[in-house]
């Protein structure tokens, strides 16, 4: 299972229309599902009941601000990964 959330609708509407969840399980085998997080009252505890209590084995977090990365710790297994990604320029530094 392979879960892509954001608070946006609009980005994963785009998501979804570029990696159709019917034609991901088709091909590949995987259950694709994009969640809107903003929607959910309790997102960590909503997300680990998709997988049945035990947590996600990783966890790969492209937005490091502190919310999300404490969310993308508290939906993590145990003994998982977690990996945080930065992106945009960066600042030279003399």
């Amino acid at each position: 299972m392979v879960v892509v959330t954001d608070v946006n609708e609009d980005r994963l509407a785009r998501a979804e229309a570029l990696f159709l969840p019917a034609e991901v399980k088709e091909k590949d085998g995987i259950d694709l599902h994009f969640v809107n997080t903003g929607k959910m009252e309790n997102s960590a505890a909503e997300l680990r009941e998709m997988t049945g209590g035990t947590g996600f084995d990783d966890v790969f977090c492209y937005a490091p601000v502190a919310a999300v990365v404490e969310l993308c710790s508290a939906v993590l297994g145990r003994d998982y990964a977690q990996s945080v990604k930065a992106s945009g320029r960066q600042k030279k530094v003399l």
